[in-house]
């Protein structure tokens, strides 16, 4: 900041008409990174698309400081220097963007190495979602439980949740789907996170048999997404075993209304015939 009110200053006294184009430039690059510069915290650290916009402001500045500077660029020894300064700067750049391509293999492998080297909640999130997709459910709740240590948002919060019902922790799954569904809105996704969460919570509370917090759960959300046909299956799980007979043929119905296929019917078929219903 010092060097460019120095530079205002020079172009005022020696080039006045590069004077207001500099101004301009200068104001779009401050008004472009403004948004970014963390007065008011950020949950990411940095990310290169939030210099999309102010790089043209730079460019332009950088145009400008070209054009004032012509003369003093003329003699040969300068015009050498700076030649073989933008040469050094792109090997270094070469070099530098060669090793982090031998980073990645996979997208665990890139996770892995950049989790040894820092803290990130967004790392670890991303590298316990991939080892969900691979099945290594013990090993991705060791990392989504450092991500919501470091940032407790609802993704990561339900991913946590996710590893802990395949490993067989009901009661951690429990804890990490109903904190998921109690976070502020965290994600751009949070509603489907928010569903899925609900969906998944009253999932294990039948599997648990735990049929009045489910019914509880279900009917809360279901006025949120009244047209889920997941959640209207579980709540006549939930009426059937709390013996509501009529309750639950009345969601049985609901949700073969909303999809008819094999499950939604051999549910509505077990309640209407008091038979024992199958679940897993």
């Amino acid at each position: 900041i010092v060097l460019i009110c120095i530079y205002f200053f020079h172009l005022y006294k020696s080039h006045s008409k590069l004077f207001n184009p500099f101004l301009f430039f200068c104001s779009w690059l401050a008004m472009g990174i403004a948004f970014h510069m963390q007065i008011f915290p950020l949950d990411m650290t940095v990310a290169d698309r939030w210099f999309y916009l102010p790089i043209f402001g730079l460019i332009g500045m950088i145009g400008v400081a070209t054009e004032s500077s012509q003369n003093f660029f003329k003699k040969i020894y300068l015009q050498k220097a700076g030649y073989i300064v933008a040469v050094v700067i792109v090997v270094i750049l070469s070099i530098r963007t060669i090793i982090r391509n031998t980073n990645w293999s996979d997208s665990i492998t890139l996770y892995r190495h950049d989790a040894k080297l820092y803290p990130n909640y967004n790392i670890e999130a991303n590298l316990g979602a991939e080892l969900i997709l691979k099945n290594k459910y013990h090993e991705a709740s060791q990392h989504l439980k450092k991500s919501t240590e470091l940032f407790p948002y609802d993704t990561s919060l339900y991913n946590l949740g996710v590893a802990y019902s395949q490993i067989g922790n009901s009661q951690q799954a429990i804890e990490f789907y109903s904190k998921a569904i109690a976070t502020k809105n965290t994600s751009i996704a949070h509603k489907q996170i928010m569903l899925s969460s609900c969906k998944e919570l009253a999932r294990t509370f039948v599997i648990q048999k735990k049929f009045r917090e489910g019914k509880k759960l279900i009917r809360k959300t279901l006025k949120s997404y009244p047209e889920d046909v997941d959640l209207w299956i579980f709540l006549a799980i939930c009426e059937y075993e709390l013996h509501n007979q009529n309750d639950a043929l009345s969601a049985a119905e609901i949700a073969k209304k909303l999809k008819s296929d094999e499950n939604t019917n051999y549910i509505y078929s077990q309640i209407l015939n008091k038979q024992q219903i199958r679940f897993e």
